[in-house]
């Protein structure tokens, strides 16, 4: 599957991974702002369709690290708690089929989906925590795909400042998470220098890209 038919059945690919619809908003959204940024690239050359693809399946398997029995876990599924018992099962048969890690579970469904050693390379090395090689990298679609993943949250476009506090909020209680990571803070600051090195090559500032701005692209998925 190349990049552009992973764009363009996006839906059918949430539909067979059972994706909870949280989630899918998540990854669109982080298209969206992705394709904003695109539109808006200056230079050097880019593959925008690389970018975006990456974008759209980068948290597929993230149902195995949701919680599904506090308040602040159920909050993050909205109107689908309603059918809470369902998604617990989904999670268990993902982690039957798949295991427990997320990243891993993420890169066994896309093998599944037979993308490209590009896409996973870029999916695989945009995460966070990688921050300090992406930034000192000369791969723009990595660059570009990190920065909008990480300019949203569950709910919406946040500033880098608002993103990070919200996840230091969320999971500062599990000790495996990125934000409990001893270079945490590391990680933060080439977090402000990759937005700093996209934006100088495009057309937009930070507060240009919010949840307004990237409403057009969202609703082209």
């Amino acid at each position: 599957m190349d990049n552009k038919e992973i764009i363009s059945s996006i839906h059918q690919i949430f539909e067979r991974f059972r994706i909870v619809k949280n989630l899918q908003e998540h990854m669109l959204r982080a298209a969206a702002v992705g394709s904003l940024v695109c539109e808006n690239w200056v230079a050097p050359k880019i593959n925008k369709e690389d970018i975006i693809a990456v974008l759209l399946i980068h948290d597929l398997g993230n149902i195995v690290k949701m919680d599904f029995e506090s308040e602040a876990g159920l909050k993050l599924i909205g109107d689908e708690r309603k059918r809470i018992d369902y998604w617990k099962q989904v999670k268990r048969e993902v982690i039957e089929k798949y295991g427990s890690d997320d990243h891993i579970v993420s890169e066994k469904m896309v093998d599944e989906l037979g993308i490209s050693e590009r896409l996973k390379f870029i999916l695989k090395n945009h995460v966070f925590n990688n921050n300090e090689s992406t930034v000192q990298s000369n791969d723009w679609e990595t660059k570009i795909t990190a920065y909008a993943d990480q300019r949203v949250g569950p709910f919406g476009v946040l500033s880098l400042k608002q993103r990070f506090r919200d996840l230091k909020e969320r999971y500062s209680q599990k000790e495996n998470e990125n934000v409990n990571n001893p270079k945490i803070d590391i990680f933060i600051d080439c977090a402000f220098e990759l937005e700093k090195q996209v934006l100088d090559n495009a057309t937009l500032g930070p507060k240009s890209i919010n949840d307004k701005s990237i409403e057009k692209y969202l609703n082209s998925f």
